[in-house]
Parts: structure tokens; sequence; C-alpha cells
């Protein structure tokens, strides 16, 4: 009879998906979930609308994380064109 053993995902040496992403994934999903959080639609560099319910300091604040975000996805972003050029140049 076969028994079925129950083990913590560290004994199986299994990771959370967001341990296995990518660095260029990971910014897009930070920024999209900043995004969220202010209710936005679109994508990035979209505009934010400010909601109704917020402050102004505290809306002025969360567009500069969603901004440094997307900042980063920008970067990773330039590095993929330019590697895709090199290629293409050879």
């Amino acid at each position: 009879m076969l028994a079925f053993t129950f083990a913590a995902r560290q004994a199986y040496r299994l990771a959370y998906r967001s341990q296995r992403e990518a660095p260029y994934d990971r910014a897009l999903r930070r920024a999209f979930k900043l995004r969220g959080k202010l209710r936005a639609d679109g994508g990035i560099g979209d505009y934010v609308p400010k909601p109704k319910w917020t402050r102004l300091r505290t809306y002025d604040r969360k567009l500069e994380e969603i901004f440094a975000a997307e900042e980063v996805v920008d970067a990773h972003l330039l590095g993929f064109v330019q590697k895709l050029e090199r290629r293409s140049s050879q």
C-alpha cells in the first residue's frame, strides 16, 4: 500500500511564483498593483485620475511610487530593445 506523506513547501524545494519571476515581470506586477490601489485603469504610462476620497498629498505620494515602479519597467524594456537591436544588426 502506498503511503502519502504531506510535507512542507521547503521539503519539496518548491518556490513561490513570485520568487521565480524575472526582474521585469516583478517590476511590471508592482506597477500594476500600485495602479490598482488608486483604482486606475489602463497601462503603463497612462493617466491616473485622483479618486475623490484621496487626499492630494497621499495621491502625490502614490503617484511617485507608481512613477518609480514604471521607471524600472521602462529601464528593463529599454535594455531588451537594445539587445534586440544588437542582434538584428549582426
